[in-house]
């Protein structure tokens, strides 16, 4: 069986949808906590967010202090979805290893992943 595109991959000449060029574009990366259990303190996330905030790239870094709380929808519009039910960064208690506690901004992926690894917390 012949593939259409088989040519173009093998020699390297494909195009592929991460090789598009979008200006302007931003690019996000979850900080998410390493413990199942546990209540980060504000003055641990304040810190935090400020130092990922001073690397390079960073626009903006998202977290329970600086977001408005997101709503849910209504169980009755959602029932035949299988959705998270708790609204993402609504507090500063830890519910399970994973849950997303922040979020970095930046002009790149490797800079929105730096900024996110400085970010500690306690």
């Amino acid at each position: 069986m012949n593939r259409v595109e088989g040519q173009e991959k093998v020699t390297g000449q494909a195009t592929y949808t991460a090789d598009a060029v979008v200006a302007d574009l931003a690019y996000a990366a979850l900080v998410q906590s390493q413990v199942s259990h546990g209540q980060v303190t504000e003055e641990s996330l304040r810190r935090s967010a400020q130092a990922a905030a001073a690397e390079p790239g960073v626009l903006h870094v998202v977290t329970p202090l600086n977001c408005p709380s997101l709503q849910v929808l209504p169980r009755d519009l959602t029932s035949d979805f299988p959705i998270e039910r708790r609204p993402p960064l609504t507090d500063l208690e830890v519910h399970h290893v994973g849950q997303h506690m922040a979020v970095v901004v930046a002009d790149t992926p490797e800079n929105a992943a730096a900024a996110a690894e400085r970010m500690q917390l306690d």
